[in-house]
């Protein structure tokens, strides 16, 4: 008997390989670890902040608000009044408070200021891939597309200052906006799962306001992005041919009642701005490039990639139409319709009128736009690939591929073989193309962390000098003048040792002080010295020929700083006449009475004008000061204190801004405010020697009005609860 050769069992094509089983073990691992990779990634892309103080445009404006907060909080003073720039403002009374208090407050419990403004930027970039993933989760995406959006999300890069991310956090210093937009998929998701599903509400209702008190524009594009879909749901359903009743009773309805709750919660943020508009100063020169590119320069960042790709390959650039094309999901209506239309609004932009604060610029919608983008194409190639990976035999995909491997001579293939290799192919393309957006955007992004220690010339060792020197000086703001008009060398000393500056450019004092406008329209280093007690002027040495003579305060290396003629916080005036009767807003004819007023030479001879029903024009002042200074205000103390001394009634000026809830007090009595120009605070003072008080009295209601953001989620949820019992018994007498 001879031996036979036992015949080898062939392999059957359709099991697990090595290949599957590795893949399948990744999956099995779950989304969170690579989440966890994800995280930490950024953080150490974004290290750099912690290097020194954070050098970017608005960065510094924030910082020294930040630094007026906590110094407040210590004092126990809640007014906040804020001297820092613009003739002072008052801090955080219309937007923009969250960012804020997140460094301002453990500042004040535990010092280390610097430090914690550093962390307040950092945050928002460090959880905004946390924050992508729980969004895309709540609108019911897979753990693993959720993934696919946080990533695109963290790596999305525009070369445009207003921009998400590393674009506007950096290039021109929102970080309050790079705050809301972090946020923005929270807010999102929880609101897409309440209108889908009717669940969710007191989140979507609490992370909406968190994203519009961040800033405002941030609540704004929510509601559109949010409208704006369910519309869109709205006419599909109707062409589906579903009840129009019953279409009403859904998605629609939903909106009504989450619009009506945000709208409450949001009350710190409006009711201000009606009961006290007269202290909004506006916003009355928009940047050129706020207004948005138009559709010319829209369709021209997009064919470059720097709308999504700027510094790397256009990989995210040319995934958006095959994101757009081939995704199937049902979530991303809510990514494509509302992206659609903020680019809409950006190429309108340039065309749309604008109102004389033009508080709405179209590019501010670039940053929700790159988001949707981004999700967009994170969870449609995630559909697309899913479709790819699990084709079957039979579908358009495999036979297309099966067929072009035949004509190529691949006829002997089988299906398991042609499915291994294109899983195979799947991978390794998703893997090349993540390294392609990752490396090289990583290195774009950490590249525009800047710090003061990078500044050329020592600038941050001479700032220290300027600052020490100036604290030892009498109390005065300070000008920033040729070769140092960069926004860290206009606010740092304030941060550093709080000697206030005089025009801010950015941040809650552009808007919230009513002499911007007059700042920025008239530029005089003499007159301004005078008129705004600012008589500090800090300089270049190379450029000190064409400037105004005055006192050497100190002089290094590069810089100079000369003190100007100036009258002091606290002077007598002359009212010589009224304004005409209206609104001060800008390009109104009040203001372009006060602007003509301040281009002649009579702010320089204290001869003001009042504004219409703050009195009547009067004689010469017969009176002087013998002190004023400036304070920290806890309890009943006055933020600014003058010792006069009349010989007749005479009206002594603060050069302050103007706000409606300012009180005068003579001798702890209180005296009638007077409005004069620019915007001042001025009061009438009877014959003799007296003490004269000027106090910032926020009302209380002011800071009760932030109860209405927990208090509205907080009754949602009561009412999300008893909605819950009540079907609980329902369902089992049904059952």
């Amino acid at each position: 008997m001879t031996d036979r050769p036992v015949p080898k069992v062939p392999k059957q094509d359709d099991g697990p390989d090595a290949f599957d089983r590795a893949m399948a073990a990744i999956v099995r691992a779950g989304a969170l670890p690579a989440l966890l990779l994800l995280t930490i990634a950024v953080g150490v892309i974004y290290s750099g902040i912690f290097r020194g103080e954070v050098a970017g445009d608005d960065l510094t404006f924030h910082m020294a608000e930040s630094r007026r907060i906590a110094d407040c909080i210590a004092a126990g003073d809640w007014d906040w009044w804020n001297p820092s720039a613009n003739a002072g403002y008052a801090s955080a009374y219309y937007y923009q408070v969250l960012p804020q208090l997140a460094s301002a407050l453990p500042a004040a419990l535990f010092g280390h200021h610097t430090f914690f403004f550093q962390l307040s930027v950092f945050l928002p970039l460090l959880l905004a891939p946390a924050a992508a993933y729980r969004g895309l989760r709540m609108m019911n995406a897979e753990p693993w597309q959720a993934i696919a959006g946080a990533f695109v999300l963290a790596f999305t890069i525009g070369q445009s200052r207003w921009g998400f991310s590393a674009d506007g956090t950096f290039s021109v210093g929102l970080y309050t906006q790079t705050w809301a937009l972090a946020a923005f998929p929270l807010a999102l998701g929880y609101g897409v799962r309440w209108l889908r599903e009717g669940e969710k509400l007191a989140p979507a209702i609490a992370w909406g306001v968190f994203v519009g008190l961040c800033h405002p524009f941030g609540g704004v594009s929510l509601g559109v992005s949010l409208a704006v879909a369910v519309a869109v749901g709205f006419v599909i359903e109707l062409i589906r041919h579903k009840p129009l009743g019953e279409t009403l009773r859904g998605e629609p309805l939903r909106l009504v009642i989450l619009g009506g709750c945000l709208l409450a919660a949001t009350l710190p943020g409006w009711i201000t701005m009606l009961v006290d508009a007269d202290g909004f100063g506006g916003f009355p020169h928009r940047v050129d490039d706020e207004v948005g590119p138009g559709f010319k320069g829209l369709a021209l960042w997009h064919w470059k990639g720097t709308i999504l790709d700027f510094g790397r390959v256009v990989v995210l650039t040319w995934a958006l139409p095959v994101a757009v094309i081939f995704g199937r999901n049902k979530l991303l209506r809510w990514f494509w319709a509302p992206g659609l239309v903020f680019a809409l609004l950006l190429g309108l932009g340039p065309h749309m009128p604008k109102t004389a604060d033009d508080l709405i610029p179209a590019v501010r919608f670039l940053g929700a736009m790159q988001i949707m983008c981004a999700l967009g194409i994170g969870a449609g190639l995630y559909s697309v690939v899913m479709a790819l990976w699990h084709a079957k035999e039979p579908s358009l995909v495999m036979r297309s591929i099966t067929a072009a491997l035949h004509t190529l001579g691949a006829k002997t293939l089988t299906f398991a073989q042609i499915q291994y290799g294109v899983r195979t192919g799947i991978a390794a393309v998703v893997a090349a193309l993540a390294v392609l957006v990752a490396v090289p955007g990583a290195r774009t992004q950490q590249s525009r962390v800047h710090v003061l220690g990078d500044q050329p010339k020592n600038q941050r060792e001479q700032m220290v000098q300027v600052t020490e020197a100036l604290a030892n000086a009498p109390q005065g703001r300070k000008q920033a003048g040729p070769g140092a008009e960069n926004h860290w060398w206009n606010l740092t000393s304030y941060v550093w040792a709080r000697i206030p500056a005089l025009l801010q450019m950015g941040g809650g004092g552009l808007q919230a002080s009513p002499n911007y406008d007059f700042l920025w329209t008239v530029r005089d280093w003499t007159k301004n010295a005078w008129v705004y007690d600012a008589p500090y002027l800090v300089f270049d040495k190379g450029r000190s020929a064409n400037l105004p003579v005055g006192d050497v305060v100190i002089e290094t290396d590069g810089y100079i700083v000369r003190r100007l003629p100036s009258p002091g916080l606290v002077s007598p005036i002359q009212i010589t006449g009224v304004l005409p009767e209206g609104p001060s807003k800008a390009k109104s004819e009040v203001r372009q009475a006060a602007i003509a007023w301040l281009k002649t030479d009579l702010p320089l001879k204290n001869r003001h004008l009042v504004y219409h029903g703050f009195g009547l024009a009067g004689p010469p002042p017969m009176g002087s000061v013998l002190r004023s200074w400036r304070q920290d205000s806890p309890g009943d103390e006055a933020d600014i204190v003058a010792l006069v001394d009349a010989t007749a009634p005479t009206t002594f000026m603060a050069r302050e801004s103007w706000h409606p809830r300012w009180h005068a007090y003579v001798d702890g009595v209180e005296s009638p405010i007077r409005r004069v120009t620019p915007d001042f605070v001025a009061a009438e003072v009877p014959a003799g020697r007296h003490v004269l008080q000027f106090r910032f009295e926020r009302p209380w209601w002011a800071h009760a009005s932030y109860l209405a953001w927990p208090l509205v989620p907080f009754a949602a949820w009561l009412a999300s609860r008893r909605r819950e019992r009540r079907r609980i018994p329902e369902a089992r007498v049904v059952g």
